[in-house]
């Protein structure tokens, strides 16, 4: 009998020190791992929409908790992951000026594994009411990241005066509404707190970096936090050329990091 008592008081004590990880499915552990690290800034830790970059988000993040409305719990594993792992393309096109605003999130679809985006949608799914089911993690998924090759070398001062200023008018569009990068970056008043003030970056930063960084950003630091987009060499390009217009005298804040 005092045998058993102990291994319950050992496994109560154990299950207090790693949050009942005795008992947790590891796919769901390794998401909400994951989640805390690229998303929880702008969705929060429980996912209730109110991380520290929230504020300076327009529209808000989604609550994925569901506690004002039933949006993520009646949507399919499948459309979740879906969302996670989409290609950015500009919808504005398609709807009405008036009803349009661009969507905030990044695609995660060339950073993360198959598996790590479905680990996501695993952690997610314990967050509200849902009849989705379990995720099957024995079926085939890619487990490695994307990598990316950088190629293609630039130079700003190749280019003539008005191929410049057209370059950098097709940058600050892509950068503003088509990968929103302003959602994480801070640019003069407006933009997030997640990553650099981008404000001075024609002073601070090289654009050949800038490039390459825009391009595949785990290739220079494996652990950002940025994603990677997916960009086209031209689409790099023209933002690597309006960030090089911008040269505020304005004090910089650091980044969260």
């Amino acid at each position: 009998m005092k045998q058993l008592i102990g291994i319950a008081a050992a496994l109560v004590i154990a299950t207090g020190m790693s949050g009942c990880s005795l008992f947790e499915d590891p796919h769901v552990v390794e998401g909400k791992a994951l989640f805390e690290y690229y998303c929880s800034p702008c969705h929060g830790s429980k996912g209730r929409g109110d991380g520290f970059n929230a504020k300076f988000m327009d529209p808000r993040p989604r609550d994925l908790t569901d506690s004002r409305e039933a949006y993520i719990g009646p949507q399919s594993n499948q459309d979740i992951y879906e969302t996670l792992s989409r290609d950015v393309k500009e919808e504005k096109d398609s709807k009405p000026e008036e009803n349009w605003v661009p969507a905030l999130m990044p695609t995660f679809k060339y950073t993360l594994s198959d598996k790590e985006r479905w680990e996501i949608v695993a952690f997610v799914r314990t967050l509200q009411k849902n009849d989705a089911g379990k995720i099957d993690f024995t079926k085939p998924m890619n487990a490695v990241r994307p990598s990316f090759q950088i190629t293609a070398k630039i130079n700003l001062a190749d280019y003539k005066p008005d191929q410049l200023k057209s370059l950098q008018e097709q940058g600050r569009h892509l950068f503003e509404a088509k990968f929103v990068c302003y959602s994480c970056h801070r640019v003069e008043d407006k933009g997030g707190r997640v990553g650099p003030d981008l404000s001075r970056s024609g002073i601070r930063l090289n654009p050949w970096w800038v490039y390459r960084w825009i391009k595949s950003p785990q290739a220079i630091k494996p652990d950002t936090k940025m994603p990677n987009f997916g960009m086209t060499d031209d689409e790099a390009l023209a933002i690597t050329a309006y960030l090089n217009t911008l040269r505020s005298d304005k004090t910089i804040e650091p980044p969260k990091l």
